[in-house]
């Protein structure tokens, strides 16, 4: 039998580095003096050592 056992640990972390998709069910901070809750927004991991479980946040479909 053959199947697709999803993407690797090599392929994750990659994703994680590219803005998506996220659903704030905790306050997010998106900017300066701007907080979203409860809303979808973009984030994306911090690349780099020791920046484990860091991510940056923007408005959906704000540009950079």
């Amino acid at each position: 039998m053959r199947f697709d056992c999803g993407p690797s640990y090599a392929e994750k972390c990659a994703a994680r580095e590219q803005w998506h998709d996220w659903f704030a069910w905790y306050p997010v901070r998106v900017g300066k003096h701007d907080c979203r809750w409860l809303e979808t927004v973009e984030r994306k991991a911090r690349a780099g050592w020791g920046h484990e479980g860091e991510y940056e946040y923007k408005a959906k479909g704000e540009q950079e």
